[in-house]
């Protein structure tokens, strides 16, 4: 029995899925274990600063996982959730470019582990964006 290649369509969906997901997950762990993402990103967990605005970016990811979520089936919505998903990601490099030129090191592993993450994230949504085409 042969395996069913899936359609362009459900290669959209599952890909807005997915990075919905991984945001929800990422925002609940920034809320509710607040000590995880500063520790893992290699900062002081107990610096107030950086689990508030990890918290800032859980939240934001929550909210933008949840409506993805919502409309991940609906082929009228899918353009505005990729676009809000791209562009925050795009606005997320623009900061860490601009923190290197403000003088962080480039080769610092928070620096390092963000430009991976949306490198990752900005190949989804170019994917994405290309099986729209289609």
């Amino acid at each position: 029995m042969s395996q069913r290649t899936p359609s362009a369509d459900e290669q959209i969906v599952r890909s807005i899925q997915f990075v919905a997901v991984v945001r929800i997950v990422y925002g609940v762990v920034a809320i509710f274990l607040p000590r995880v993402w500063p520790k893992f990103f290699r900062l002081d967990p107990d610096d107030e600063d950086a689990r508030l605005w990890n918290a800032f970016l859980g939240s934001r990811d929550i909210a933008i996982g949840v409506h993805s979520l919502a409309v991940a089936k609906d082929p009228s919505r899918q353009r505005d959730v990729i676009l809000i998903n791209q562009l925050s990601e795009v606005g997320d490099s623009i900061l860490v470019g601009q923190e290197i030129r403000h003088g962080r090191s480039p080769k610092s592993f928070v620096t390092v582990a963000a430009f991976v993450f949306n490198g990752v994230m900005h190949a989804i949504w170019l994917r994405v964006h290309l099986l729209r085409r289609r």
